[in-house]
C-alpha cells in the first residue's frame, strides 16, 4: 500500500493540515457491500489517488 497515513499532518509553505473523510454507503437492503477484497481494493485506490494528488 502507499505511504498515506490518515493521522499524518501535511506541511506546505505556511499551512499545516490534517484531512480525514468518513464514507457511508447505505445499500437498499442494508447489506454489507464493502467487505473483504472489495474493501481492501477501495482503500488501495483511495490511497493511490491521495498520494498522487498530495492530499
Amino acid at each position: 500500500m502507499g505511504s498515506f497515513s490518515p493521522d499524518e499532518y501535511r506541511h506546505e509553505g505556511n499551512a499545516i493540515s490534517l484531512l480525514n473523510y468518513h464514507f457511508v454507503f447505505i445499500p437498499k437492503r442494508r447489506k454489507k457491500v464493502l467487505v473483504n477484497a472489495i474493501a481492501q481494493r477501495l482503500q488501495e485506490i483511495i490511497c493511490e489517488v491521495c498520494n498522487e494528488n498530495r492530499w
